[in-house]
């Protein structure tokens, strides 16, 4: 696909909206295998509960790591625990 005469290398999200760079690209990944555990994302238009994958690195650059965070009225130990052991590789 294109847009604006430039091919997106980096694909869609599942609403369809582009992902423009590998950090967008690497924040959908972390929300796909966190819809398995926690199937709502946050959004502003919805009430919580659900998750919200952050990117605090406001210079566009790659230092600062993705940051998932619970966002929700419900104790949050627990689905931290989840979201902790869907995003870490298991070790065999």
């Amino acid at each position: 696909m294109e847009s604006d005469g430039a091919v997106l290398s980096h694909g869609y999200d599942r609403f369809g909206c582009a992902l423009h760079t590998t950090r967008d690209r690497d924040a959908e990944v972390i929300r796909t295998a966190l819809r398995e555990v926690h199937p709502r994302d946050f959004h502003a238009d919805r009430h919580p509960p659900g998750f919200v994958v952050e990117d605090l690195d406001s210079d566009g650059g790659l230092t600062a790591p993705l940051r998932v965070r619970y966002c929700g009225y419900e104790p949050s130990a627990h689905r931290i625990v989840r979201y902790a052991q869907t995003l870490t590789p298991s070790v065999t």
